[in-house]
């Protein structure tokens, strides 16, 4: 779940000016979601494999600039409670829907602000463990970049992680490009609406009319794939916005360095691992490179990359160069990877195929590594602790007569594997346990902000992040019945008592032969996608 949330979009500001026009983002709020890629449990397990020694994320101090109307900020303190959350944001607009959705959910623990970056210090807000910048950075002024770096210098702890999306070159010379065309047949324009459907309108009428199959064609037609992806809102701020701007990595990191910032991770991969490029390929950046920054880029030059979503930390922390697999022990680790079949080879030599939830696949060898992917899978969105899932998957291959004959050699191995794995689609890693239950209790609850979210919206959130689509009418009753007042009993008188007092099921006698069955079954994806809370 990606959103962009912006501040101080300024018209022809300068340092010392501000403009009198109405801001941007109170003519059009920008889209709020929950961003998985910036919970804390996330950030601090990648700064401890780095060899830092981060705030837990259950008792953290979080800090999100450009909050939007507050959705991540909010998710996030419903699922650490014992957790401070502070959100700034200069719309205000914004801030007011913030709080009245904290107020909606009954948080005490977050705190929002209509506040413009350039004054925020220490001093109002103290030092947080973990910053967040989440489509910021590249569509704010220069100074403001500048001082948006120096509040993580200075607002960050000692240990802390600062988490700082932003637009990349090469690929953003695509978007630009075509951003810029839209912007100029668009200027006659003034509704944001309008912009964004004429805007979009004109890009169609260029493909259309450029020859098949060339290359400015084919361009044209990958961002106007894009476009139909993506809302109104997000068009209308980031490719119709008078400012934004990308960076070659190298040039970010050579910004960051000034304020006493230094290179972590990227969040949705280790660069260590070196598990985003094929092999060979890596082996020959390896030759170009004098260190992680400049791999880094040519890997870019690579993959035309046009987004990244770098961590941060301070200039003066000691990374380690390398991750130790077995550092796992200490983990509790998660999969969204499905088999394409259900059954599992013991042949060392034998291929397993595991599909991620984006649809990238990956094909496994190794033994113990394809029983632990394959038991993962049955734990759903409940992170394992990484010994346990070892001692699991050992068990079964030996009532399978299948006995290694260097197990700890094996276990460092799957270890070094799910490490290459590490990504929001495939493998994660956790150093906290949540509330989630994977089972459904006597009386099932569903966590409060996703009760309270898919009242909002088609969508529900769990405490990781990862959403359901509430596509029908009886999963969207069934989560605002599940409160933890209810038994299984319950449930079906009162969903029986809601069908007959609507009156919109054509079949009502096969309906409830069936209700049992649906329900019991709604109820067990519930617990297993991680939504029931104990």
């Amino acid at each position: 779940n990606q959103s962009g949330r912006k501040t101080n979009n300024h018209k022809d500001m300068n340092e010392n000016q501000t403009t009198t026009e109405e801001f941007s983002y109170d003519v059009m709020a920008y889209p709020s979601l929950t961003l998985a890629q910036t919970h804390p449990d996330r950030l601090s397990a990648v700064a401890k494999l780095y060899g830092m020694n981060p705030a837990p994320a259950d008792k953290c101090r979080v800090l999100e600039l450009g909050c939007g109307t507050g959705t991540n900020v909010n998710w996030l303190a419903a699922n650490l409670p014992e957790s401070e959350f502070v959100g700034v944001d200069l719309a205000q607009v914004h801030i007011i829907e913030a709080k009245r959705h904290t107020a909606e959910l009954g948080l005490k623990n977050v705190s929002f602000f209509q506040q413009d970056v350039m004054e925020i210090t220490e001093k109002t807000f103290g030092k947080f463990d973990y910053i967040i910048a989440h489509g910021l950075f590249s569509w704010v002024p220069d100074f403001v970049r500048e001082k948006v770096l120096s509040v993580y210098d200075e607002l960050l702890n000692a240990e802390g992680v600062g988490f700082i999306s932003y637009n990349v070159y090469p690929g953003c010379y695509r978007r630009q490009m075509v951003g810029e065309m839209m912007q100029f047949y668009t200027a006659r324009f003034e509704n944001p609406v309008e912009k964004v459907e004429k805007g979009v309108e004109f890009i169609r009428f260029l493909t259309d009319s450029t020859v098949s199959n060339n290359t400015y064609h084919e361009l044209l037609k990958h961002e106007l794939e894009g476009f139909s992806r993506r809302p109104i809102e997000n068009i209308y701020h980031d490719d119709l916005s008078e400012i934004n701007q990308p960076f070659y990595f190298t040039e970010f990191i050579a910004d960051a360095e000034k304020h006493n910032l230094k290179f972590l991770s990227e969040c949705d991969y280790l660069p260590t691992q070196r598990n985003n490029i094929p092999p060979d390929i890596a082996d020959v950046f390896d030759t170009y490179s004098r260190n992680t920054i400049e791999y880094e880029q040519y890997a870019d030059f690579l993959d035309c990359r046009r987004f990244r979503q770098t961590l941060l930390c301070k200039k003066d922390i000691n990374l380690k160069d390398e991750i130790n697999p077995l550092d796992l022990r200490e983990y509790y680790v998660s999969s969204q990877m499905k088999p394409t079949a259900p059954t599992i080879d013991l042949n060392p030599n034998s291929f397993k195929e595991f599909i991620g939830k984006r649809g990238d696949s990956v094909r496994i060898a190794h033994v113990l590594t394809k029983v632990v992917l394959s038991l993962l899978v049955n734990f759903g969105s409940h992170p394992v602790k990484f010994d346990e899932l070892i001692a699991k998957g050992s068990e079964i291959l030996q009532s399978q007569g299948f006995i290694s004959e260097e197990p700890e050699k094996d276990v460092e191995i799957t270890a070094s594997l799910l490490l290459q794995l590490y990504s929001p689609s495939a493998v994660g890693f956790h150093t906290v346990q949540s509330n989630l239950l994977d089972y459904v209790s006597e009386k099932p609850i569903v966590d409060r902000f996703a009760l309270w979210h898919s009242a909002q919206s088609d969508l529900a959130v769990n405490y990781y992040g990862i959403g359901l689509n509430v596509e029908d009418d009886f999963t969207r009753m069934l989560l605002q019945l599940l409160d933890g007042t209810r038994t299984r009993e319950d449930l079906i008188k009162d969903i029986t008592e809601i069908i007959n007092s609507n009156e919109k099921i054509e079949d009502e006698e096969s309906f409830f032969a069936e209700l049992s069955e649906k329900l019991d079954r709604d109820l067990f994806i519930l617990a297993k996608m991680g939504f029931l809370i104990g």
